[in-house]
């Protein structure tokens, strides 16, 4: 007795595919495996090695002696390199009646300098200068500090000083 509903054949998605290993790729499977669990073995013993020799320190001592060593104690007993005045005042009280030019301000090489100080320093010929203390190129976020920039900014600056000087002769 035929049946009326034909085969229908199977969805594609539930066929399985099985496919065979060859020797080669099972043999590249199989040392893949083995050297990764080696090296997952020698990292695990080299993180023991370490952790053996290991003694947790508390970590918020050496901040705090790092802030306090090199940058309040600086701040504090060194003298500006150009006015050789003391950078703050020694009373800390007084610290907010300080004008903002005279906040202390550090140069990239790690000296310090008060701001109307080093803004003198640098826009004063010569332009090429380095660090009073070090040497070393002046370099801040603030300052241009490119020769021929700060040159022709001093020039301009001179050139408009002799005009109003002029201006000045002349009304007297």
């Amino acid at each position: 007795m035929p049946s009326s509903r034909a085969r229908q054949p199977a969805p594609q998605s539930s066929r399985k595919v099985q496919s065979r290993q060859t020797q080669s790729s099972a043999k590249m499977a199989s040392e893949l495996v083995s050297h990764s669990r080696d090296a997952a073995q020698s990292t695990k013993t080299k993180q023991q090695e370490l952790l053996e020799g290991f003694e947790p320190q508390p970590s918020l001592w050496p901040a705090v002696s790092f802030l306090y060593h090199e940058c309040l104690v600086p701040l504090v007993t060194e003298r500006c390199s150009v006015c050789e005045k003391h950078l703050v005042p020694s009373d800390p009280a007084r610290i907010l009646q300080v004008p903002r030019y005279m906040m202390p301000e550090r140069l990239f090489c790690g000296h310090i300098y008060h701001l109307r100080c080093l803004e003198t320093y640098i826009n004063n010929p010569p332009f090429d200068k380095g660090c009073k203390v070090c040497g070393q190129t002046l370099s801040h976020h603030k300052f241009c500090t490119d020769a021929k920039v700060l040159e022709s900014r001093w020039a301009f600056k001179e050139a408009r000083q002799r005009e109003i000087d002029d201006v000045k002769e002349l009304m007297l």
